[in-house]
C-alpha cells in the first residue's frame, strides 16, 4: 500500500477524522465481545495513539512481530495472562485491516455458536470472510504451525460450523489501493442512503 493501511481516512457521519483502525475498533468495542487485543508494532505511535482512545488491550512487543502468525500468538499470549477460567471461551481471529466489519456480524456469529469446540466461520453468499471464532483450546496450535503455515491450517483441519450472513455484508480486508477504494466507496454510499 505504501503506508499504513490503518491509518487512511474512513467515511464517518460526524468524524473528519475516523480512520480504518477507528471504524474496526469501534465495531469490536461495541459488539458483545469480552476483550479486544491489539498488537502494534514498537514504532508504530500514530497507530498506538489512535488505539489509546478505545476501550482496548494494547501490546506493543520489543521485537516486532514478522507476520500475522505471530502478532496472533503474542495477542494470545496477553488474553491467556488475562482470563483464568478459559474452558468455555473462544477466541476471535481477524486481520485489523477489515473496515466493512461490523458488531452486528461479530454479534451473529457470537450468538451463533452451538456451544461446541467447533470453529465457527462466517459465510457470505458463497465465500468465506472474517472474522473467524475460534475455541481457545485450539488457540494453543498457533505456536506449532510450521513456517510456511497460517492460521488457516487450524481452520481447515478441524470442525466447523457456518453462520450464514447476507453475501452483500462480506468482510474482506484490504490488500491493494483498489480494495481500500471500493470498500470506501461503499461504505460512503451506505452513509448517504
Amino acid at each position: 500500500m505504501g503506508q499504513s493501511k490503518l491509518l487512511l481516512p474512513w467515511p464517518h457521519r460526524s468524524n473528519r477524522k475516523w480512520t480504518v483502525i477507528d471504524q474496526v475498533l469501534s465495531a469490536w468495542t461495541s459488539s458483545d465481545v469480552n476483550s479486544t487485543i491489539v498488537v502494534v508494532r514498537k514504532g508504530d505511535e500514530a497507530l498506538r495513539a489512535i488505539c489509546e482512545n478505545w476501550p482496548v488491550s494494547i501490546v506493543q512487543p520489543k521485537r516486532d512481530p514478522i507476520d500475522m502468525k505471530e502478532s496472533l500468538q503474542i495477542g494470545f499470549d496477553r488474553l491467556a495472562s488475562e482470563w483464568t477460567d478459559a474452558s468455555t471461551t473462544h477466541c476471535f481471529v481477524a486481520p485489523a485491516d477489515s473496515p466493512a466489519l461490523t458488531s452486528r456480524i461479530i454479534n451473529a456469529i457470537i450468538h451463533a455458536r452451538n456451544g461446541d469446540d467447533r470453529i465457527v466461520v462466517p459465510r457470505f453468499g458463497n465465500r468465506n470472510g472474517h472474522p473467524t471464532l475460534i475455541p481457545w483450546g485450539l488457540m494453543n496450535e498457533i505456536s506449532h504451525l510450521a513456517p510456511d503455515q497460517g492460521v488457516n491450517a487450524i481452520v481447515d483441519r478441524h470442525a466447523k460450523q457456518y453462520v450464514e450472513l447476507p453475501a452483500v455484508d462480506f468482510v474482506g480486508d484490504i490488500d491493494t489501493p483498489e480494495d481500500y477504494e471500493r470498500l470506501f466507496s461503499a461504505s460512503e454510499r451506505k452513509l448517504s442512503s
